[in-house]
């Protein structure tokens, strides 16, 4: 210690006129503020704040890149760094007596530039760096000594003259490529938090090979400078080398977690046959949130980025999922017009860890739905522009445009492998005040390759909601008001009108009648319906909400409930009604997520029929549990997460 302080002080002695031309920096914003022309706009105190603010940030920036290009590499070309290795003194000393010097002929140099200008007043030095001008005097003492130790590294590399340079520059690009290999997955899965941390972890990995290199340099390298050369170069790159394996390494164990490490998962989106995509919190991963396909009955899983997808649902036969990829990453602070941008999509077979190009691009304000199979997909833009597309051939089979006067594309299907059914409603945003808006009905046949439009109905509402039966020969039609329209799938022809205000939940039934839960009051009523609209039974539902109404395939019926009147925070319940009777057969703890309960989603095909019941459930609001009810025992058995 007493060696480098020896040193210290000959190094400031030698360089003492660095603080002298700080001194001269310092007078000249107070002289150039006695200058009318410029100090009668702002005043003469905002004029020394700014000018010494600019001053102090050249001199300090340029002091650092001179001091460190010459800490080492100036004593090193002119053969001086004998005279220290001649006396008893060791590399550390030497290395951190000159870094001492420097740094301190850094700070004084930009304290005696920064201070007079900081006591002329507070307020012009807050207006002159908007609120900000401590932080910013911190930023800038911080980036000089970043730039000290990165001018001492450079300078011994092109003073040596040696072809190692080539090197180098290698290992540098190397380094680059593994840092933007490391963080990009993070910043891919949104794991902004993850990401800053790997990058601090790496930034001080490569802040301690800065510093401690020139010991290592001066240790091994001596007097020589081909030798000062490769010691350097030998502590530099394998310091950030351990470092970089380092980062990698934990950033490859983040990546590899498992669906048996989540700790709370979202609410999935459920397909067939267990199917499902899973994302959720993982233990020791930080806001990294791992997503996968993951197979409930079976435990199959592989995994899944959901990075850049913009649509996603389960085909109906469940042998795939068909994704909407965008060409763009939504990110604060950049503009982008998405009316500019396309969307491909993309299909993932269930069975293979492996996502295909459909070979279909769409614009970016589009939706598409397909066919059972997904071996055709219709895809609608957002100037009523309708493509069908066949996957496996991969060619577009017929397109056609909308009338302008079609209005906004609600449902899109297919009746059939061949004809696809568009349905369109002018409707804006729902408004408190009722208007007429229209429904319309269009079909895209294939063979004929022709567009053309089969119903209409138009109606005073607040919005028009529509929903299908199974095959889609019906459609439930709501106008957010006080009535329920029962019409026909192809000609909007009205079937039945059933007079029923605040519906919260409908459902076809299988013998063509409708059944709908609705709020009067503080009573929550279930109605079932026939045909003709014709009230059969109603019952009052012991629950204060209910919504998303499901006939299952053996005539009972799914809703979910909320017993508190609070649906913010009220935990959501699933029951199973029998609607001969009115009595609730099961009252599961937590809301249903597979085909049961309604939530199985296909895109923008309205159609819903009767289901089997229901065996996943979710319980929690953003984040919980998932589990699967035994019916028989009335027991849960928890599917996710596994601890």
């Amino acid at each position: 210690m007493r060696h480098a302080l020896v040193i210290a002080r000959r190094e400031l002695e030698e360089k003492r006129f660095v603080l002298l031309a700080a001194a001269g920096f310092a007078v000249l914003p107070f002289l150039l503020a006695m200058i009318p022309a410029l100090s009668s706009r702002v005043g003469p105190r905002d004029v020394i704040v700014t000018v010494a603010g600019v001053l102090d940030v050249g001199f300090t920036l340029a002091i650092a890149l001179a001091l460190g290009a010459n800490v080492i590499g100036r004593d090193l070309a002119e053969s001086r760094l004998s005279f220290y290795f001649s006396r008893p003194i060791g590399a550390a000393s030497i290395w951190f007596g000159k870094v001492a010097a420097a740094l301190a002929l850094i700070a004084v140099s930009f304290a005696i530039i920064v201070v007079p200008a900081r006591l002329v007043g507070d307020d012009p030095w807050r207006h002159a760096w908007s609120g900000k001008g401590n932080l910013f005097a911190l930023g800038v003492m911080a980036l000089a000594v970043i730039l000290f130790f990165v001018a001492h590294i450079i300078g011994s590399f092109v003073r040596s003259r040696s072809a190692i340079l080539a090197v180098d520059f290698a290992a540098l690009a190397a380094a680059g490529a593994l840092v933007y290999l490391i963080l990009r997955p993070l910043i891919a899965a949104t794991a902004v938090e993850a990401a800053k941390r790997v990058a601090i972890v790496i930034g001080f990995g490569v802040g301690l090979a800065l510093i401690f290199a020139g010991v290592w340099q001066l240790g091994h390298g001596r007097t020589d400078r081909r030798r000062n050369h490769i010691a350097l170069s030998q502590a530099l790159w394998t310091t950030i080398g351990a470092t970089l394996l380092l980062a990698g390494g934990f950033v490859t164990w983040m990546l590899s977690a498992a669906p048996s490490d989540l700790r709370l998962i979202c609410p999935p989106l459920v397909g067939r046959g267990g199917w499902m995509v899973v994302i959720g919190q993982a233990r020791g991963r930080m806001d990294y949130q791992p997503a996968f396909v993951y197979n409930a009955d079976s435990g199959a899983y592989s995994r899944f980025s959901p990075r850049l997808i913009n649509q996603m649902f389960f085909t109906r036969d469940g042998s795939s999922l068909l994704m909407s990829q965008r060409d763009f990453i939504l990110e604060s602070g950049i503009r982008i017009d998405p009316r500019t941008r396309t969307a491909e999509i993309l299909r993932r077979p269930l069975e293979r860890d492996r996502v295909q190009s459909t070979g279909l691009t769409l614009p970016f304000y589009s939706i598409f739905t397909a066919t059972d199979d997904g071996s055709r997909i219709a895809g609608a833009s957002g100037d009523g522009t309708v493509t069908v597309y066949d996957v496996p051939r991969k060619r577009s089979l017929v397109s056609a445009r909308l009338p302008q006067t079609a209005g906004h594309i609600t449902a899109l299907y297919f009746a059939s492998p061949a004809l696809v059914r568009i349905l369109t409603v002018d409707n804006g945003p729902p408004q408190a005040k009722p208007i007429p808006r229209t429904l319309r009905l269009y079909e895209l046949d294939v063979v004929r390759r022709g567009l053309r439009q089969t119903g209409e109905l138009t109606r005073v509402a607040k919005a028009l909601l529509v929903g299908a039966n199974e095959d889609g020969s019906r459609l439930l039609v709501r106008d957010l008001l006080d009535t329920l329209y029962v019409v026909d799938g192809r000609t909007a022809a009205v079937q039945a009108s059933i007079v029923a205000p605040h519906i919260r939940g409908v459902t076809p039934l299988h013998n063509g009648g409708v059944a709908l839960v609705r709020e009067d009051g503080n009573r929550v009523i279930l109605e079932i319906r026939d045909a003709a609209g014709g009230l059969v039974r109603s019952y009052d539902l012991p629950v204060a909400n209910a919504w998303s109404l499901q006939e299952t395939r053996d005539g009972r019926l799914i809703t979910i409930v909320q017993m508190t009147n609070k649906p913010q925070t009220g935990a959501g319940l699933t029951l199973i009604i029998d609607p001969a009777s009115g009595k609730i057969a099961q009252r599961i703890p937590a809301i249903a997520v597979d085909s049961g309960s309604g939530w199985a989603w296909f895109g923008p095909d309205p159609r819903r029929g009767p289901v089997e019941l229901p065996h996943l459930f979710f319980s929690g609001k953003l984040a919980g549990k998932l589990f699967r009810w035994n019916y028989t025992t009335q027991k849960a058995e928890v599917v996710l997460p596994k601890s």
